[in-house]
């Protein structure tokens, strides 16, 4: 893209040359056409400034998508589920679990249930506030 601006700049500079140029040419003729096709150099490179900035968004776009992507792939990398719960697949090939299937589907988060009531309180609690945040903000 750098590339591309230096040489929209170095146009820019040539079409003002050809403009001061044009200023001591005497024959109305030719200097008309002349300013015509400075104003046609002009209008293109105007297209092709907004083109680059139309790209340069897309190209924003689909980067923040790839990004995006890449982070649910590696959710999902050695995430198993069986017996009702997920199960995390670890480097020696034993897995370690089991992990909430709530939690996982609503905030993508491997939770693993407790038995403590106090804390399971303060885990939902979150969670929902989570949800909500996500649906509303």
């Amino acid at each position: 893209m750098p590339s591309t601006v230096a040489a929209m700049v170095t146009a820019l500079s040539s079409v003002k040359k050809l403009l001061e140029l044009v200023r001591e040419v005497e024959d109305q003729k030719i200097k008309a056409e002349i300013n015509t096709a400075i104003a046609d150099v002009q209008e293109q490179l105007i297209d092709t400034q907004q083109q680059i900035l139309t790209l340069r968004d897309e190209n924003r776009t689909l980067r923040e998508e790839t990004l995006s992507l890449n982070q649910q792939i590696q959710l999902n990398v050695g995430v198993l589920f069986h017996d009702e719960s997920y199960w995390k697949k670890k480097s020696d090939g034993s897995e370690s679990g089991p992990y909430c299937p709530l939690c996982r589907g609503n905030s993508q988060k491997l939770i693993r249930p407790v038995q403590d009531m106090t804390t399971a309180a303060v885990l939902i609690s979150s969670s929902v506030v989570e949800i909500i945040r996500m649906k509303w903000l």
